[in-house]
């Protein structure tokens, strides 16, 4: 079974160590495509009203979800310590996508962000007690119905359902200690693209899980390219 310390080491991908600035904005990589640096400026209400569900009703919430990657390091001589990790969290709170399944945090945008952007570092930070130092990659984004109970002064509590729009971004957190909050999360987990594939989690959140560790594989070429050019030039 799969499980982790409630508390571990941050590595960021593919880069070395960020400052953090003091602004609660993080930044943008130059290789974020023009839609997603749109969506990030945008807020949630903003993206609502443009967007719509498959019968053309408007989403009844915007959450924001984040890949968060770490790789072992490089001296490691084992090929398989060096595969890319996602991180990963048990969320049983009532706000949660993931309804009790292990999840890559994610949380409701709120009417007080002043942007997704904002959203996302915020949400970031409450579920994982890291700063989001820059946001690196957009996933597709994705749908899924969650249900909800209410409980009026009088009367039986009802259940609706109700349609949620999740953004999907990979970003870069600072380097520290991850550590799950006081409610509502009950495990943590780095994982690999195989172990993924055996974890407890939602049909939906599997094919952001895809999403993801497909652009964890392709920046990973690009960057070998990149590292290649001078000695090619050189031959």
């Amino acid at each position: 079974m799969l499980s982790g310390p409630k508390s571990m080491a941050r590595t960021p991908l593919f880069s070395s160590m960020f400052d953090l600035t003091a602004s609660a904005r993080p930044e943008f990589s130059p290789k974020l495509s023009g839609s997603g640096v749109l969506k990030l400026h945008s807020t949630g209400a903003q993206y609502q009203r443009s967007h719509f569900t498959e019968d053309g009703s408007q989403y009844d919430d915007i959450f924001v979800g984040a890949a968060i990657f770490r790789r072992d390091p490089l001296s490691c001589p084992s090929l398989l310590s060096n595969l890319p990790k996602l991180f990963f969290v048990g969320e049983s709170t009532p706000e949660s996508a993931s309804l009790s399944k292990l999840n890559m945090p994610s949380g409701k945008v709120s009417t007080q962000d002043e942007s997704i952007a904002c959203a996302l570092a915020r949400m970031v930070k409450e579920r994982t007690g890291t700063k989001v130092v820059r946001i690196v990659g957009s996933l597709p984004d994705s749908t899924f119905c969650t249900d909800v109970s209410i409980t009026p002064r009088r009367g039986r509590a009802t259940t609706i359902q109700r349609t949620v729009r999740q953004l999907n971004f990979v970003v870069e957190a600072e380097s520290g200690q991850l550590y799950l909050d006081q409610e509502g999360q009950t495990d943590a987990v780095w994982v690999t693209e195989k172990e993924a594939s055996n974890l407890d989690t939602l049909q939906e959140v599997r094919a952001v899980i895809r999403d993801a560790f497909g652009w964890a594989a392709r920046e990973h070429r690009l960057n070998n390219l990149e590292l290649e050019r001078p000695y090619q030039a050189m031959l």
